[in-house]
């Protein structure tokens, strides 16, 4: 199994560089993947000699206690954070408009 450049990075003992794209992967690797939700570290448990199932796969790797009370810090953090509509700025939408209308027609002079 290889590893993609800029996708997942090898961590073994004190290393937390990207290492080159065609490093292979052995079994009791950490790795450390990255994604658009965030970044989790694995250990590698055992590797396969073709590709499997997602259900299968997981039972590979492990995912580290560390990261997995990160993933869930992240997440509730998340869950707080504000509607996208709400930090809103620019221009008015159609609806806001009107609205801002209505309101200063209504408004005496």
């Amino acid at each position: 199994m290889n590893l993609f450049a800029g996708r997942i990075n090898s961590l073994g003992p004190g290393e937390r560089r990207r290492p080159k794209p065609a490093k292979e992967v052995r079994a009791g690797d950490m790795l450390a993947i990255q994604q658009e939700r965030g970044q989790f570290e694995v250990e590698v448990l055992a590797l396969g000699l073709q590709r499997l199932s997602a259900a299968l796969a997981q039972t590979r790797y492990r995912e580290t206690e560390r990261s997995r009370v990160e993933r869930a810090r992240l997440s509730a953090l998340h869950r707080w954070r504000p509607e996208p509509q709400a930090v809103r700025q620019g221009r008015p939408s159609k609806l806001e408009r009107r609205q801002l209308l209505r309101l200063r027609d209504t408004l005496p002079d």
